[in-house]
């Protein structure tokens, strides 16, 4: 019997809260005593598609009741079995016209007993990496050869991390194994209930295993968020971050910094006043360039020398592709970090998945590891305003993070100012200063399990530029402020004293920049743009910026073979209307424009021969103001995985819209607005 993959996950949810535990703390609690598992329901039946489960409770029968979709008529939205509280039934129902349903118990516990024996590892003091569709967990051997499930930041250091195992394998043993049981102990029974003892919100499974269906009966609004901090605490800490500790505390400390902040966005406002126009613009058909040539990289190289910086370090480079490759990456290194880890994120989320994350790092810096995390100062603000979209345990409060963080943990804790309402967009982690990662992920559940987005591992000289970078930023937020920070620059190692220690497999990368008055990244793309002959494949989530969009006009009409990823869903409504401005300006242009099906963050290009992935957006902020980096890579190999690994697969995944889309007025006024964004 094969059930539904959308179900499977959910499934493993469940299962994880035997791993490792929930604790129960309810809102209903006369329906908590309704479905106290320590009496069984009176009755389980299904009569004319409703599922009734009874209880008897205070002299009173009470149903739990929810509708069952018809046969055949399944499909992944019915993972849920959403159930309502009927305190009396308006006729009798017949006994002849009640359909069996078996109640189970005991089954999962057995579940998870088996599934843990055949992912353990065999060797003690080892550990793997359990990666799930909502939670990871890791399994591991003590030194006394017991087996042990629990979060990731609960790993004793002894214990090293070996291995990951990916979702799919553990949701193919979780079915086998399930569904092995219920076989053999039930084979005559349809209907079963499956008692679910660790989540109250949860309670049961259905399973009709005639037409293979199932879904987890649930409980809608079992219990209530709960955050650390009051709604008036957000208002105050907003206007505390934004006004006194970013606009007050912060230009004096860095009086410099925000004169250049002033005469950087000025001259951007005014560059985006009198940025190309491209609407009107139209493109007869061209036929594409046939040929093999490409730029000449030499020569374009001797450009980005002269008008960025002469930045070029070698580094072995590791892509990681989607929430699932990076995180599972970074909880190994962590885990087996030994004497620093160093985090530079424009966000750090407060939802569960975050939490586990922030565990790794508490537990790692109680172990001696120098933790310091480094965070935007504003969204530490915000994310008390955002709730997690995925299950949480009833027993979760939303913390406010550097709180988090510091209680009970030796982690280093700083924010970044936003003088002006400038951010810090780069994402870097460093650990033991040898393995670097950058790109667009910050730390959040979307990007772990929802967006699509990238990562690179980096080895090598590189990695010493990163950790410079790092101390920059740490000085600069700290009381040092400009002074501080021109005092770390001046002591610390020059880069010829570390460029050159290199293994010969390790790659040329350049660092790109945008800071206030240095629009690297900008630079290096738009001439990129124009010197491309063959191919120009770009993938983007904000797409606001007019010359970039000219230029890839341009390079169509030169018969370059232009095509553009862009999100169907997208977590800023102006920019998705943006976006379908701008996509159907290139489609009028012969620009091939794709719409990935669901949120993709990632910012990568490859122009030709010539690879660009980072941080940075395509809108005004990202490429003049904001604090970004990207990487220029030209190797060939590094090129040519990129494209097959990222690009070929999603233009595969995604839709190519070949009719315009039907807009509105206020999408073409949002578009206006996304220019000075």
């Amino acid at each position: 019997m094969k059930f539904k993959n959308s179900f499977l996950k959910l499934f493993v949810l469940i299962l994880l809260a035997f791993f490792i535990g929930c604790h129960q703390v309810f809102k209903k609690q006369e329906v908590i005593s309704m479905i106290d598992q320590s009496q069984d329901p009176k009755e389980v039946f299904v009569y004319n598609n409703d599922l009734y489960i009874s209880y008897y409770y205070s002299g009173v029968y009470f149903f739990l009741s929810g509708h069952l979709p018809k046969e055949g008529k399944t499909n992944k939205k019915y993972k849920y079995l959403d159930v309502e509280v009927v305190k009396k039934l308006e006729t009798e129902i017949p006994a002849s016209q009640k359909r069996e349903v078996v109640l189970v118990k005991g089954v999962l516990e057995r579940v998870v007993k088996e599934v843990s024996n055949e992912l353990a590892p065999r060797k003690a003091g080892n550990g793997y990496l359990l990666l799930t569709d909502y939670k990871d967990v890791v399994v591991y051997r003590d030194f006394n050869g017991k087996i042990v499930i629990a979060a990731p930041g609960d790993i004793p250091k002894e214990i090293e991390m070996v291995k990951k195992v990916k979702n799919t394998v553990i949701r193919e043993l979780a079915q086998k194994h399930f569904l092995s049981i219920l076989k053999a102990e039930y084979p005559n029974k349809r209907r079963l209930l499956v008692e679910v003892s660790q989540i109250p919100q949860v309670p049961y499974l259905f399973l009709d295993m005639k037409t293979g269906y199932m879904a987890a009966v649930r409980i809608p609004d079992l219990y209530e968020l709960q955050k650390d901090v009051s709604p008036v605490g957000i208002s105050v800490g907003m206007v505390y971050s934004f006004f006194i500790k970013s606009n007050f505390i912060g230009i004096i400390k860095a009086p410099v910094t925000s004169a250049h902040i002033v005469l950087a966005g000025s001259d951007a406002f005014i560059k985006n006043i009198f940025s190309p126009k491209v609407r009107n613009l139209k493109t007869d058909f061209v036929p594409l360039y046939e040929g093999d040539e490409m730029m000449d990289l030499e020569s374009f190289n001797k450009f980005l020398d002269r008008n960025t910086r002469k930045e070029i370090y070698k580094a072995r480079t590791t892509l990681l592709i989607g929430g699932e490759e990076f995180f599972a990456h970074f909880i190994k290194a962590a885990g087996n970090a030994r004497s620093s880890i160093d985090i530079r994120l424009y966000i750090f989320k407060v939802d569960p998945y975050s939490l586990s994350l922030a565990d790794i790092l508490k537990n790692k810096s109680n172990e001696g590891v120098e933790t310091r995390v480094l965070v935007d100062e504003i969204n530490t603000v915000i994310n008390l305003m955002k709730a997690p979209k995925m299950p949480h345990e009833p027993d979760y409060v939303m913390p406010k993070i550097k709180k988090y963080m510091t209680e009970d943990s030796s982690v280093k804790f700083r924010t970044h100012p936003n003088i002006l309402g400038i951010v810090d967009h780069t994402k870097v982690i460093i650990i033991d200063d040898k393995l670097a990662y950058t790109g667009g992920m910050n730390f959040g559940e979307e990007y772990r399990y929802k967006w699509h987005d990238l990562m690179i591992a980096l080895e090598g000289p590189i990695v010493q530029k990163l950790k410079n970078n790092f101390n920059h930023s740490w000085t600069f937020s700290g009381l040092g402020g400009d002074l501080g920070t021109g005092a770390v620059i001046a002591n610390e190692e020059c880069d010829e004293c570390f460029k050159n220690n290199y293994d010969t497999d390790m790659i040329d990368v350049r660092p790109l920049y945008t800071k206030p008055s240095r629009p690297d990244i900008l630079k290096a793309q738009l001439e990129a743009i124009k010197r491309s002959k063959k191919r120009i494949y770009i993938q983007n989530a904000y797409f606001s910026d007019n010359r970039i969009v000219k230029e890839l006009i341009m390079a169509r009409r030169r018969g370059v073979d232009v095509r553009v990823i862009l999100p169907s869903e997208n977590d800023i409504g102006l920019m998705h209307s943006n976006n379908k401005v701008k996509a159907n300006i290139m489609l009028r242009n012969n620009i091939r424009v794709y719409f990935y099906p669901t949120m993709s963050h990632i910012k990568a290009a490859i122009y030709d021969n010539w690879a660009c992935i980072g941080s940075a957006n395509f809108d005004k902020l990202s490429l003049f103001v904001n604090g970004e980096m990207n990487f220029g890579i030209d190797d060939a190999a590094f090129v040519q995985e990129l494209n097959e690994r990222l690009f070929e697969k999603d233009f595969a995944d995604s839709e190519e819209i070949i009719e315009p889309f039907e807009l509105t007025t206020a999408d073409y006024i949002l578009a206006a607005l996304s220019l000075q964004a």
